[in-house]
């Protein structure tokens, strides 16, 4: 599986593109300056390492993340201090085999996807089910795992046509989901520099902004990002620009390629593995997967880049190389990323987006 997982990831990489991209922006300065240091709570419970995401509540009181061994998801204080643990591993109710997507909204509900039931599952903050529902059974179309989020009362979340899934530049993107499961809008169209590769390129991230009612996507392994407007279900822009440390294979990867030769071709090429909104700026999260990438289990010992864009101008800005840290989340002017992933020392630092005019 994460053979398959390489090949479709450097696949994507060999692509080429003919867009003009939007002129840099020369107005804007952009540093983080890290204001504080929270060190996670261990707990009874947690013995496990947490998968590479992070949710925040809206009004920043709770943090929440996915536990790997258990799949559980565990929310913390903003102060470090434990809070609870939601879900138990299982196929009953209040049970999940798999967290492959989880939110958390306005009125602190939990989302959580679980992948191998195919099923939406709802909980209180302290872990009490409020609902669970299969999901999409009758649809035609498959929903990506990871980017389940929370919007106006409903579940948005990225998507693949299953008479696409060869063919994902033909796929339908994104589609609106009832917490019952249920659904009755999809619309949108993947990036098409997955056209170039005719390989099953379907893992695309996503970021809401309820407030101006847009959502904002990023094929994984494109430099590109649309924007989608949620109340018309109509794309406003497709945008982006190849930066300096974006990189994709120098030679094309076919599912016979071995995997001795993928591991030389994907060596310091890029992946784009999260993607967060502020008031002023739309931010690419990039991987570069250099040797030392694939050595170490270690996430703040591999290769990250923060990429900005201005919300107002959709102009590129510039480009942020982080040392020993990986971002996670962004809320409010501010980036939430990991200092440290040991369990016993699962520290969070949070850097302000500073900005001066030039």
């Amino acid at each position: 599986m994460f053979r398959t997982f390489i090949v479709l990831l450097i696949a994507i990489f060999a692509l080429q593109c003919s867009r003009t991209p939007h002129t840099d922006s020369e107005t804007k300065s952009i540093e983080l300056i890290q204001i504080d240091t929270v060190l996670l709570e261990q707990g009874a419970q947690l013995f496990g390492k947490f998968y590479e995401h992070m949710r925040i509540s809206q009004n920043g009181s709770y943090w929440l993340f996915n536990e790997r061994i258990r799949n559980q998801v565990f929310v913390f204080n903003s102060d470090g201090s434990f809070h609870s643990v939601i879900g138990k591993r299982g196929r009953g109710p209040d049970e999940i085999l798999t967290v492959s997507s989880f939110d958390i909204n306005k009125n602190n509900e939990v989302a959580i996807f679980d992948g191998s039931q195919r099923m939406i599952k709802i909980f209180t903050l302290d872990g009490r089910l409020i609902s669970s529902n299969n999901i999409l059974e009758n649809a035609d179309f498959s929903l990506v795992p990871h980017y389940l989020r929370w919007y106006k009362g409903q579940l948005a979340g990225t998507i693949i046509d299953l008479e696409s899934r060869f063919e994902p530049y033909k796929s339908r993107l994104l589609a609106l989901i009832n917490d019952d499961g249920s659904t009755d809008t999809a619309f949108g169209k993947f990036d098409p520099f997955s056209k170039q590769d005719h390989r099953e390129t379907f893992v695309s991230l996503l970021a809401l902004d309820e407030e101006n009612n847009v959502a904002y996507t990023n094929l994984q392994s494109s430099p590109y990002f649309q924007i989608y407007d949620m109340e018309h279900f109509e794309r406003i822009l497709y945008g982006g620009k190849i930066t300096e440390s974006f990189n994709k294979p120098s030679q094309e990867v076919t599912p016979q390629t071995s995997l001795s030769k993928i591991m030389l071709l994907v060596e310091d090429t890029s992946v784009f593995a999260h993607i967060f909104l502020t008031d002023e700026y739309f931010i690419q999260h990039m991987q570069i997967l250099t040797k030392e990438w694939f050595e170490t289990s270690d996430y703040t010992a591999k290769g990250n880049v923060l990429v900005f864009y201005d919300r107002e101008t959709n102009e590129f800005i510039k480009e942020i190389k982080l040392e020993g840290i990986t971002p996670l989340a962004a809320q409010k002017g501010k980036i939430y990323a990991v200092e440290n992933f040991n369990p016993d020392q699962f520290t969070i630092g949070i850097y302000e987006i500073s900005t001066n005019t030039e």
